[in-house]
């Protein structure tokens, strides 16, 4: 029954490459836009103007024309005057697709550790659905770091953000564009870091912008750090009273110890 569906919402979706010149980017979007009617979707256009939004400053949705514009991603409408509001990832979901499963952890507590070899650090992910945050892991020692968020090279939806946090999880530099892509450098004393990757909107969605909510998709981690010469920790160990007559309750101590490469330290006590 594949072809016997000629109203708005067509089961097969063909895209000729011929007719789009071969360029990566128009087959992309294309293939995008006639999946999106497969999976339910109607045209995104504007009110009294066009069944087809040819989109504002660098942005477009996938259902209007796509072609000129940096970046395309799925909507809801929230742009001004749309012909059309629906939730694109809602109907799609209903249509039978499913969101890929969540590949990282969201928070400081279930960062994923980050690949790092020598003084360098990769990783790869997909933001999958809006408000995704995807959190990794690493210990650098003192000195400079510089890390990069590229983004797909052909069709990008992602608009991606990069956060630096300490060990405490408190924030040390954000980072967005200026495109889709991002990067960030910082001073850091030698220790354990956090890296947050999420997907953000830009500008005003009603005028020349778009929100966070289309903003999912891959995206590839670089970066190089101070190599780590994981020094030993320094041990301080003491017992009061250091002596005395049984039965005695002594209390000990580790006050005083600390790891010279600044990284947390965790204890066990061997009294055998």
């Amino acid at each position: 029954g594949v072809f016997d569906d000629v109203g708005e919402f067509y089961k097969i979706a063909l895209v000729f490459p011929e007719a789009l010149a071969y360029v990566d980017k128009y087959v992309a979007e294309a293939g995008s836009h006639e999946s999106g009617h497969s999976l339910g979707l109607w045209h995104d256009g504007v009110t009294n103007v066009t069944d087809y939004y040819y989109g504002q400053g660098d942005w477009a949705p996938t259902m209007g024309v796509g072609y000129y514009r940096n970046i395309t991603q799925w909507s809801k409408g929230d742009y001004a005057n749309p012909s059309n509001t629906q939730d694109d990832l809602q109907v799609m979901l209903s249509y039978g697709l499913a969101y890929r499963t969540d590949d990282y952890g969201n928070n400081t507590g279930n960062a994923s550790n980050i690949t790092v070899s020598g003084n360098s650090i990769s990783t790869a992910g997909i933001i999958e659905r809006t408000g995704d945050v995807d959190f990794f892991k690493f210990n650098s020692g003192a000195g400079d770091l510089s890390i990069n968020v590229d983004v797909a090279y052909v069709g990008a939806s992602l608009d991606a953000e990069a956060t630096l946090y300490d060990g405490n999880g408190q924030i040390l530099v954000t980072q967005n564009g200026p495109g889709l892509a991002t990067s960030l450098t910082a001073s850091v004393p030698g220790g354990t870091y956090y890296l947050s990757v999420r997907g953000v909107g830009a500008g005003n969605p009603m005028t020349d912008g778009y929100s966070n909510y289309g903003s999912l998709g891959q995206y590839y981690v670089s970066g190089t750090i101070t190599g780590t010469t994981n020094n030993p920790p320094v041990i301080s160990a003491s017992a009061n009273p250091a002596s005395g007559g049984v039965p005695l309750t002594v209390q000990f101590s580790s006050e005083g110890s600390s790891d010279p490469d600044g990284g947390s330290l965790t204890y066990l006590w061997n009294f055998g």
